[in-house]
């Protein structure tokens, strides 16, 4: 098996060596990959794979979105997360654990019929569509580097301490990226810039987002949207870990807060409202009455700026001709993809959006490329992650804190994406489904104990 594993690392680092000397500009990339490689078939079998993963998802998120290579002649992209999520399907492979993952997974049939259904709208739509090569490739992506986190977590993190691990390296990344995130507000310096973008036409996501003369941090993400989206699909997760200590409950919404409203982001600062009043309702209200009666003095110093704040990014009483602009510039697009989706509202017209113009809400998005088949397929999936949790738990789902939150983040990611259509965040809605998925499967089998008992 080694003399494989040496084989193979030459062969590869071969190809490696050929497009470095076509492709100059990819050298430096390139001969880490061929460096990391050897290290990495070395090493794969001396890591549990729990504690891989746990690292992973630490490093996972800091990762620079627009960071890769671009080979062309219709190969895929090599970005920074996509070689991630090829590294952790090797590790996989080597562990002879990618078949048992997914077995594993479709056979606790917790989301399988939800799931299956919208991978297969997917690949009709490639059969149908006007690009069935993008098409096919993006669903097989969708498997490969998004349900590949949901299949493996359910796999790995079947305990409740397992679990309460994996918060961990979210909660530790996400810190990372809040920090990363006011460094940014407050030197005006991102250091993700060094890294560079994929595509030359994606440079201008490198220059700072300028809002009413103040900088929206971007982080390692396209946009300021992005990073705000998935910081406060992690806020739940702070509000939970931290909720028995007053003190670094504090510490943490002070600092996941001051990146949101950093980013400037509309999106971001309704999404962390949802998360508060639902917080406050189905958890717990006393360490926000106690955030909020410490914070009057403050309040009541800047009451005029927090009052234009909010006026500023309500469309129907902004000052700001940009923000105005991008309201109304939503409203058309949905009159103007409607009479395109009509042309072809069963199946879509696969991946294309991105030649015809910028849309700002995911589902129209998705409407426009995979039809109303599709669109039924990824709502049903959606509430169905809602659904599920609240029949099988019934009223003992209010006694479950960690479910309560899950429950709450996929709420927000629900509405953060009719305004949102960037990709780049999603990951975690599949990262919550495994997390989901592992406690109910977990309380289903604690029911038929009982019973039987």
């Amino acid at each position: 098996m080694n003399k494989f594993k040496y084989v193979i690392t030459i062969i590869i680092s071969i190809i490696f060596l050929f497009i470095i000397i076509n492709k100059t500009k990819a050298s430096i990339a390139l001969s880490f990959v061929t460096l990391m490689l050897p290290l990495y078939w070395i090493l794969s079998k001396k890591i549990n794979v729990k504690s891989f993963l746990l690292i992973f998802f630490i490093i996972y998120p800091i990762l620079p979105s627009l960071a890769g290579i671009n080979l062309g002649a219709g190969v895929p992209v090599l970005r920074a997360h996509r070689i991630a999520a090829a590294l952790l399907l090797l590790f996989l492979i080597s562990n002879s654990l990618f078949f048992k993952v997914f077995v594993d997974f479709f056979k606790s049939n917790i989301f399988t019929f939800n799931i299956v259904i919208f991978i297969f709208s997917m690949f009709m739509t490639a059969f149908f569509s006007y690009d069935s090569q993008a098409t096919l490739f993006y669903c097989l992506s969708i498997i490969f580097e998004m349900l590949i986190y949901t299949v493996v977590i359910f796999f790995v993190f079947k305990t409740d301490y397992e679990i309460e691990q994996l918060i961990n390296s979210l909660l530790i990344s996400c810190s990372i990226l809040c920090i990363f995130g006011l460094f940014e507000k407050i030197s005006g310096y991102n250091f993700y810039w060094a890294f560079g973008v994929y595509n030359d036409q994606l440079s201008g996501a490198l220059i700072h987002q300028i809002r009413d003369g103040g900088v929206r941090i971007i982080g390692p993400f396209e946009h300021s949207i992005s990073y705000a989206a998935y910081i406060v699909l992690i806020l739940p997760l702070f509000l939970y870990k931290f909720r028995n200590n007053f003190k670094t409950f504090n510490l943490f919404v002070l600092l996941v807060m001051s990146a949101i409203i950093a980013s400037q982001s509309r999106s971001g600062i309704l999404g962390a409202g949802i998360i508060f009043f639902l917080y406050s309702i189905f958890v717990e209200r006393k360490n926000l009455i106690l955030i909020f009666i410490l914070s009057i003095p403050i309040i009541i110093y800047n009451a005029g700026d927090i009052v234009q704040y909010l006026l500023n990014i309500n469309p129907f009483t902004t000052t700001s001709t940009e923000i105005a602009d991008s309201s109304s510039a939503r409203m058309e697009q949905i009159i103007f993809m409607m009479q395109l989706i009509k042309k072809n509202f069963a199946f879509g017209f696969g991946n294309v959006s991105a030649n015809v113009r910028s849309v700002d809400n995911f589902y129209l998005s998705y409407f426009f490329q995979f039809g109303i088949i599709g669109l039924v397929s990824y709502l049903g999936l959606l509430l169905i992650t809602i659904i599920k949790p609240l029949r099988i738990y019934g009223s003992n789902v209010f006694k479950d804190q960690l479910m309560i939150v899950l429950l709450i983040s996929i709420i927000v990611f629900c509405v953060i994406n009719s305004i949102v259509t960037l990709l780049s965040y999603h990951f975690i809605f599949y990262v919550y489904i495994g997390i989901i998925s592992r406690k109910l499967f977990n309380k289903i089998n604690l029911n038929n104990e009982t019973e039987l008992n």
